[in-house]
């Protein structure tokens, strides 16, 4: 009876637990929405950036797929206008989603990597810092209308996918289980997030290497399974097919987008700076050598000059090129010298191709800039043309390296991960709109659901909402800064637990995953800040927290694990050390 009572206390206790914390969950997420659902938007009327997000949302809304073909339509990724189209059918205003959503991918990362941290207070503490983790309510990401927003949603949802299939994978085979059908559901699940990342931003290189160890891992675990006799062969081999699932997902994702391109606008096509003629022709245009090296320029006007010379195509688009190549130049860092920097190069050359007439269709884009490969590349082949060829990168959007780069990338890279440690730039704000237009302020106002702080609101309601919210921002802004203070302190200790963890590991096998699991994280963030450090160096200023964001849940992350996971297993050492210290005969604790 007695035995039986305690397992009642037991269970009661366990119960009145698990409804403590999820009330602090439930708690902290209203706490955060309190916070943010309010704040403004802030419209942009960039033709490239958010004005382009809210224009193909509206051809998604209206039935007329991403909208009429433009210079811009196919050069970035559709699943952030389909979030928009979708939110706005709901009519949920789109601060509130993005918010709760955010929330829920917090949560379904520390639930599937629950078994790493002991401490349910400290899997609380976690999910709490990634909650209110600054970057996911700043100016620049959380209340733009622009991609940048969803990014450490699809990152956690991400690697909480990875994690928890390598995880239970690992349990599953401890425990001799024989394959489930549920255990479909995380790599189907991985396979749509991994797609909604690779239509979201274009650089999605920074996903590939932990993608490719990450499968290693799962398929390692799974052979070792399989030769300890911890598994039925059929079980380790069905287990192993499904980490293609997520590939196999992927590609089949892409394949119906590049066909529904191909049915809508004549050529089936993904993205024009990936898979696209435009592609090929300005790595072929990058491989030219210039002669003169001027920073962050890999086309100047000299070498424009002479690939005109041989391209009678290109040469057909010199008047509105001019045109656009003056008005990029005021974006640019050094605007007295007309050099058009390679993060505003492209667009300059899309935009002229299209004003030009030659390449207003799909078709018609394709045509031309084959036709300006073709004849660049023809020149280069030729000794007598005077074009000498230099290497380009994989892909059209990184600049080609240079000598030099070399010495001048790792400071770069170093100045990235401390903008990331210190939280710059990431307050949130209620500045006017930056458009002039009060009819586009209302488009985006409209789309969303929220409202925005017009910029000819001079002492009207506007105003009024301004003063209203200002108070949010105030706390806001607070909580940057206590996570400016003490995230520098926890990196460190995060480096100092994932060296402890290694040593540790060399005899204690248990803590691979541990040790997986923070560093994967920490080397993904750093992957994607030294692409960034490399656009910074090569094309234009890019180290921001909107370039950034899909490394800021990871830094988190790993460091607040590696500490989490270390603390418990040193208090655990310590203990049994000392424990084996006072049984020792002779001891004045010995029994």
């Amino acid at each position: 009876m007695k035995a039986d009572k305690s397992m009642i206390e037991t269970e009661q206790k366990r119960d009145r637990q698990k409804l403590i914390l999820l009330s602090c969950v439930v708690l902290l997420i209203l706490f955060k929405g309190f916070l943010v659902w309010r704040l403004p938007i802030q419209p942009r009327g960039y033709q490239t950036d958010d004005a382009l997000m809210v224009r193909m949302a509206s051809g998604l809304l209206s039935r007329q797929w991403l909208g009429q073909y433009s210079a811009v339509v196919l050069m970035k990724g559709m699943f952030y206008p389909l979030f928009l189209a979708v939110n706005r059918i709901l009519g949920l205003p789109l601060l509130m989603t993005t918010d709760l959503i955010h929330s829920a991918a917090c949560l379904f990362f520390v639930l599937q990597i629950r078994d790493l941290i002991p401490s349910k207070t400290g899997r609380l503490l976690l999910f709490g810092v990634l909650v209110f983790d600054p970057v996911s309510s700043c100016l620049t990401n959380f209340q733009r209308v622009y991609r940048s927003s969803i990014v450490e949603t699809q990152s956690l949802f991400l690697f909480g996918c990875y994690y928890g299939i390598y995880l239970q994978n690992r349990a599953r085979l401890n425990g001799g289980e024989p394959f489930r059908a549920r255990e479909c559901l995380l790599p189907v699940f991985s396979g749509l997030v991994i797609w909604s990342c690779w239509n979201t931003r274009e650089e999605t290189m920074w996903m590939l290497p932990f993608l490719a160890v990450g499968s290693l891992l799962i398929l390692l675990d799974q052979f070792r399974g399989m030769k300890d006799r911890k598994c039925r062969k059929k079980d380790g081999a069905i287990r192993c097919m499904l980490v293609l699932v997520p590939l196999l997902t992927l590609m089949a994702g892409n394949l119906i987008l590049t066909a529904v391109n191909g049915a809508v606008y004549g050529v089936p096509v993904r993205l024009e700076i990936d898979d696209g003629a435009f592609a090929d022709a300005l790595k072929t245009i990058y491989s030219v050598k210039n002669e003169e090296e001027i920073p962050c320029v890999s086309v100047t006007r000299e070498k424009l000059e002479r690939l005109m010379a041989v391209s009678p195509s290109l040469d057909s688009i010199r008047e509105e090129l001019e045109t656009e190549l003056q008005r990029y130049a005021r974006s640019d860092r050094n605007r007295k010298d007309l050099e058009i920097e390679d993060g505003w190069f492209f667009w300059a050359l899309r935009y002229g191709a299209f004003n030009s007439g030659k390449a207003d269709t799909l078709p018609r884009s394709q045509e031309f800039w084959t036709a300006v490969r073709k004849e660049i590349e023809n020149a280069l082949n030729d000794p007598e043309s005077g074009l000498e060829r230099i290497p380009v990168m994989p892909s059209a959007l990184l600049s080609p390296w240079r000598n030099g780069y070399e010495s001048r990338i790792f400071p770069l890279f170093g100045e990235a991960y401390m903008y990331m440690i210190r939280y710059l730039g990431a307050e949130p704000d209620v500045w006017r709109s930056q458009t002039n237009s009060t009819d586009v302020a209302r488009t985006f106002e409209i789309l969303t659901g929220n409202l925005s702080v017009m910029p000819d609101g001079k002492g009207g309601a506007e105003d009024k909402f301004a003063r209203t919210v200002a108070p949010f921002c105030l706390i806001l802004t607070w909580i940057v800064r206590i996570y400016r203070l003490i995230n520098p302190v926890i990196f460190a200790a995060g480096i100092a637990a994932c060296v402890c963890m290694f040593f540790l590991s060399i005899k204690d096998r248990n803590l691979l995953p541990h040790l997986a699991v923070t560093l994967g994280m920490l080397l993904t963030a750093a992957v994607t800040a030294a692409g960034v450090a490399y656009t910074d160096l090569s094309a234009f200023p890019a180290i921001r927290e909107f370039y950034l964001a899909a490394a800021y849940p990871l830094m988190l992350g790993g460091e607040w694990i590696a500490v989490l996971s270390v603390l418990p297993l040193l208090r655990s050492r310590k203990t049994a050390e000392k424990n084996n210290g006072e049984s020792r005969p002779g001891n004045k604790g010995s029994v």
